[in-house]
């Protein structure tokens, strides 16, 4: 059980190291990158923390000398806070299958129009949902646009933004890449940063998507509206709504010099190879130190000779 402290303890050090080196890449790409440019940061930074597991069951982890106790106490904390967030996990997975399983499939109609004169090459399909919040991505290996009853009859302008939206999402996997960021956070919820990550990973895909829009052509003041609109609409019907989030949102929108797109210049991709360049670094001194540790252990253990 100590060997599980011990192994556990240095991958939230390390995981913690990475996230580190993370927030300040965020800081330092700044205004200069694009919120694709941010989210794919994040992505990879999540991605990184997930497989370090794999990279520690190729090296013995260390025997911290801790009671027994304490190392059971320990991994039973971890533990108990993983199960939370992955039972967390594993229920909202079954909500959206009930989501899926009520929702009624689109074959025609405008929204179907819509989706066809999108010309997307990306395997989808669109569905109505009733009680649905909002329009939104489900499904990671049958990906499905559910799109809420109220808005069945939407205008055309408000189609076009939505589905661009939802494609930028299809087309950037967030859906797969936030599920694994969920489980990354699972493993490492006793590191702040690893909540934080996920906002910023979550963020910045939303973002991301938004610019899609733009970039689709629709104007920024009318997606703005559009987007207000809905907020109020959730407000009716369910009391509350994510105001700060909605606000840096519309403000992104809106701000005229803001960088948009995937491609603004040459820093962030630097900053994206050093992020990888150091957690590549990290992990390997850890197993480096890990190595020794063991060597020394077994140096400083008394020789039994055999008569």
């Amino acid at each position: 059980m100590t060997s599980w402290l011990g192994w556990l303890g240095m991958l939230q050090v390390v995981a913690a190291a990475v996230l580190g080196v993370a927030w300040i890449t965020d800081r330092m790409i700044g205004a200069r990158a694009t919120a694709a440019q941010r989210r794919s940061m994040w992505a990879l930074a999540s991605l990184i923390v997930l497989s370090l597991p794999l990279a520690r069951l190729a090296v013995p982890a260390p025997t911290p000398r801790v009671p027994l106790v304490i190392a059971w106490v320990g991994v039973g904390v971890w533990a108990a806070g993983a199960s939370v967030l992955l039972l967390r996990w594993a229920r909202g997975l079954a909500s959206t299958r009930e989501l899926i399983a009520r929702a009624t499939p689109i074959h025609s109609g405008p929204w179907h129009r819509s989706l066809s004169a999108a010309n997307t090459p990306l395997a989808v399909t669109l569905a109505h949902a009733q009680g649905l919040p909002s329009p939104m991505l489900v499904g990671c290996l049958r990906p499905m646009i559910l799109i809420p009853t109220e808005l069945a009859h939407a205008p055309a302008s408000e189609r076009r933004a939505v589905l661009s939206h939802e494609l930028a999402h299809l087309a950037r996997a967030d859906n797969l890449i936030l599920q694994l960021a969920v489980l990354a956070r699972a493993i490492y919820w006793v590191t702040p940063l690893a909540w934080w990550g996920l906002g910023r990973l979550t963020a910045e895909a939303e973002n991301a998507a938004d610019d899609a829009v733009l970039e689709a052509g629709v104007p920024p003041t009318s997606y703005a509206a559009q987007l207000v609109a809905l907020a109020r609409a959730q407000l009716d019907r369910a009391g509350r709504v994510g105001a700060g989030q909605l606000r840096g949102r519309v403000e992104a929108i809106l701000d005229v010099d803001r960088r948009r797109g995937v491609l603004a210049g040459q820093r962030p991709r630097l900053a994206f190879a050093h992020l990888l360049g150091v957690a590549v670094l990290l992990a390997s001194l850890t197993s480096a130190c890990e190595a020794r540790s063991d060597h020394r252990a077994s140096s400083d253990a008394p020789l039994v000779r055999s008569r």
